[in-house]
């Protein structure tokens, strides 16, 4: 017995899946998918002497090259690069999920997209996605000139300068 939960039922064996089992369950549907998408924040093993946020910015840009579209950064299980080690790990433990079809993003990318996919978004040609990150203490030993004490990878946003970051803005298409 569980106390006032007794009807949870004791599961014996831990997979890596387990919790989210129990949270899909937990709603009363059944753990079973015809399509999974996972993401998580993925920064890649940078370079000695490069940052991982720099890093993690290079495999994005390298991606979008070819495709200036969010979802070019979005991976069938079998195809994630292997730079995204992270990713590529979590792509490995998906045959043990009871699902047809897996795909990977990093969180980042996943916030673009599911962002520029909202009701006011749809139907637009231009829209502007921020990702806000909270201060973040930087410390790089390697570098002698002082850094302030956040990391801001986003040049600042003002209505004087916006129209002149719209060429970062990703068209809306496939």
């Amino acid at each position: 017995m569980y106390g006032r939960h007794s009807s949870y039922r004791q599961i014996t064996e831990w997979h890596p899946f387990f919790y989210e089992q129990h949270i899909v369950e937990g709603f009363g549907v059944p753990f079973c998918f015809d399509v999974v998408g996972i993401c998580a924040q993925d920064h890649g093993v940078a370079p000695v002497k490069v940052s991982h946020l720099d890093h993690r910015h290079e495999i994005f840009r390298t991606a979008l090259d070819d495709n200036p579209y969010p979802q070019a950064t979005l991976y069938e299980k079998n195809e994630v690069p292997a730079q995204l080690n992270r990713l590529k790990s979590i792509a490995a433990s998906c045959n043990l999920l009871p699902a047809d079809e897996a795909y990977l993003i990093d969180s980042g990318m996943a916030a673009i997209l599911g962002a520029s996919l909202d009701l006011h978004a749809l139907g637009k040609q231009k829209i502007m996605v921020l990702i806000s990150q909270p201060r973040i203490p930087l410390a790089r030993p390697w570098m002698e000139e002082s850094l302030p004490d956040f990391l801001n990878t986003t040049p600042a946003i003002s209505p004087e300068n916006a129209s002149n970051n719209c060429s970062s803005i990703w068209p809306m298409g496939n």
